[in-house]
């Protein structure tokens, strides 16, 4: 293993930050908008302004450096993770698993690690970290981005979700 870190006490919101939650944030104008998605620039993947269902209960993604992120949880008297916190709710604390639940490797029923769209050919899979990488992964709940908490069995033992897949996970070292 590596170093041993210390990491004192923390709290960790249990969700990530939701499109419904980063629009207050844009509405009293310490946010900027994120990417939205937009079909002629290639970010259909974008959850801000999706034509379709409610996205409000999706986790935002498509932001624009870092300043944002830490604007919306600075909003509510709170700092993003250091990389040691999120690395110790990632891993179970104490257990220093391998994944939040333990050392089995995912299922798509604990993480979302990429569905058919994104995880269709031998391409992809090495490209973009698709699930498909991991062996007995299978075919993935969804195809884009799913609504926080959706896979509750991919929980640490503190009731954290979707620390591994769905949208990328910012931390204070995050450029």
């Amino acid at each position: 293993g590596g170093p041993v870190v210390d990491v004192a006490p923390f709290c960790m919101d249990r969700t990530e930050v939701t499109v419904a939650k980063y629009r207050r944030c844009v509405d009293a104008g310490k946010c900027k908008e994120p990417g939205a998605y937009d079909p002629e620039n290639a970010s259909i993947y974008c959850n801000w302004k999706h034509p379709g269902p409610s996205r409000e209960n999706y986790p935002i993604n498509c932001l624009v450096g870092r300043e944002s992120a830490v604007a919306v949880c600075a909003m509510e008297g709170r700092d993003l993770p250091t990389d040691a916190q999120w690395e110790w709710a990632a891993r179970g604390g104490p257990n220093l698993w391998k994944w939040p639940w333990g050392n089995t490797r995912p299922t798509q029923d604990q993480a979302n690690l990429g569905g058919d769209f994104f995880c269709n050919s031998e391409t992809s899979v090495n490209h973009m970290g698709c699930g498909g990488a991991l062996p007995g992964f299978g075919r993935g709940l969804f195809n884009e981005t799913a609504p926080v908490g959706s896979l509750p069995k991919g929980d640490n033992p503190w009731g954290v979700h979707d620390l591994i897949g769905n949208v990328e996970e910012l931390t204070t070292s995050y450029s």
